[in-house]
């Protein structure tokens, strides 16, 4: 399977990785390393509602 990432992810992941330990975010993470990763989940949960949509033929939020 490929997982293609956008520039926008890309930068965001640049932001929180270094922050990540047996992934999970660190408690002592600044909070643009937490805005990004809740960012990347957000653009992540929208590409799969939109795949979803277009293999379905439906929506999820119907």
């Amino acid at each position: 399977m490929l997982i293609r990432h956008t520039e926008e992810q890309l930068k965001l992941e640049a932001i929180f990785e270094p922050y990540l330990e047996e992934g999970r975010l660190r408690e002592d993470a600044p909070q643009a390393a937490k805005e990004a990763l809740e960012r990347y989940f957000a653009i992540f949960e929208e590409n799969y509602r939109r795949a979803f949509e277009d293999t379905y033929g439906w929506s999820l939020d119907k």
